[in-house]
């Protein structure tokens, strides 16, 4: 009975533990190219189309305010995925006028590629203050991009 108890009492003290502080993210896209930036999110598992953003020039894209438990997102490694709360997907293809396109993706492990200029990596967005991270596209960003040789859609 006394072994009883003490294993009660292991167990109620083993499950109070403090809760997880919370951090806010906002993650932003902005477009300094002279370019329409669509933006294709899908799953690679079955290639299907979640959801596609449209951001004209000079505009922004604002994801919504997200929450996590883990260290200060300002902290945060460069690996680190940045759940921008846009889509759920693991691939984005980043088309440019409709004549040029980038291709992101990401594992389930959190790696993704490319590793610069990656919309998935935390470490490529800019901190502004105030839980805002922005990601900028710009005309390097158009240049570098393939060529689809035709309508890239």
């Amino acid at each position: 009975m006394r072994n009883l108890i003490l294993f009660c009492l292991f167990l109620l003290l083993n499950g109070c533990v403090k809760e997880a502080k919370m951090y806010s993210a906002q993650y932003v896209i902005k477009n300094e190219t002279s370019q329409v930036v669509k933006l294709n999110y899908y799953t690679t598992l079955n290639n299907i189309l979640l959801n596609n953003y449209m951001i004209n020039v000079n505009e922004i894209l604002e994801g919504p305010l997200t929450e996590r438990g883990d260290v200060p997102p300002i902290n945060y490694p460069d690996y680190t995925l940045a759940v921008t709360n846009l889509s759920d997907g693991d691939s984005l293809v980043v088309i440019f006028n409709n004549e040029k396109k980038t291709i992101m993706q990401t594992s389930l492990d959190g790696y993704s590629e490319p590793l610069n200029r990656n919309l998935f990596r935390h470490g490529n967005y800019e901190y502004l203050g105030n839980d805002q991270f922005q990601f900028t596209f710009t005309e390097e960003d158009y240049e570098n991009a393939e060529d689809c040789g035709g309508p890239c859609e």
